[in-house]
């Protein structure tokens, strides 16, 4: 799948599509999917401004099941122009597999790198975030699950690692 994209966006665009990202928890909110913290669709990784601007993307992607492997492979080269210009590159891969009846490991690793030109000249951020997950099927309405994620980020002046480990227990109930 290739797809190009114009659009004039607006902050009310831009918060409507960071609401993708986000997942929904068992408590019916949405949560950041990585940290399991209830997350603020506001966030965009060149900024909130008042002011229109023209966005240009360019988005490839493909997917696909072989055998027991499911995989992901997409990438993003998204260009702003205006009061809030800037690039942005993103790439994600992923691969999942069945490794028993019960058993699914997931392998995935995202790249994203800013470059903001309303923060000033040359300003980046540049953010590596890996994940495995391991799904274990208790039973037809019951799931354990382990995840570990890492983060990498790099935006002067500020640099951070996070280390997270999820372990989950899901049980499924009648729904009306």
């Amino acid at each position: 799948r290739v797809s190009y994209s114009e659009s004039i966006d607006t902050p009310q665009s831009l918060a409507n599509r960071n609401l993708s990202s986000l997942v929904r928890a068992d408590t019916g909110g949405l949560i950041n999917p990585i940290t399991g913290l209830p997350a603020d669709p506001r966030t965009d990784p060149f900024g909130i401004s008042g002011g229109a601007f023209l966005r240009k993307a360019v988005e490839v992607g493909i997917e696909g099941k072989l055998g027991r492997n499911t995989y992901n492979l997409s990438g993003t080269y998204e260009r702003r122009e205006g009061a809030m210009g800037g690039k942005n590159l993103t790439g994600k891969i992923s691969l999942t597999r069945k490794l028993t009846r019960h058993l699914t490991g997931t392998l995935a690793l995202d790249y994203e790198r800013v470059t903001n030109q309303t923060v000033g000249p040359g300003a980046k951020s540049e953010t590596v975030e890996a994940s495995t997950t391991f799904d274990y099927a208790l039973g037809q309405k019951t799931t354990a699950s382990l995840a570990y994620y890492f983060q990498r980020r790099h935006a002067n002046p500020v640099h951070t690692r996070e280390n997270v480990a999820v372990l989950t227990l899901k049980r499924t109930f009648r729904s009306w």
